[in-house]
């Protein structure tokens, strides 16, 4: 009977608890243990959601249109409670994120860059 199996991505022999079901195999466990796969699955929905983002921008700096050393930034930080949600991410060039991006002002009504947060 198997009671542990080999992780397809970390290569660690684990007992059969720290893997998923799946039925579509044939020992009927997942090839990546439980951690290795949430991981998969965190980088994905990471990579599908700066996509979107930088599609949202045209790949171009959301403040003057460069297409050159982009950079997805928070307005709202994580410190302040900001979330890696479409709506709280837009597309800044180098420049433009050392000058606009860490000013107190940003989230004001009157900061330059909400205008375009559109």
């Amino acid at each position: 009977m198997l009671y542990e199996k080999k992780c397809s991505k970390c290569k660690e022999t684990k007992h059969i608890i720290y893997f998923g079901s799946n039925r579509a195999s044939k020992d009927g466990y997942c090839i990546y243990c439980k951690e290795c796969n949430t991981l998969l699955y965190n980088e994905m929905k990471k990579k599908s959601l700066k996509q979107k983002v930088l599609k949202k921008y045209n790949n171009a700096c959301a403040i003057c249109k460069s297409k050159d050393n982009l950079i997805i930034h928070h307005v709202i930080p994580h410190s302040k409670g900001g979330r890696n949600v479409e709506w709280n991410l837009i597309v800044l060039c180098n420049d433009c994120h050392f000058e606009h991006g860490h000013k107190k002002d940003y989230m004001k009504p009157n900061g330059k860059c909400l205008e375009y947060l559109k």
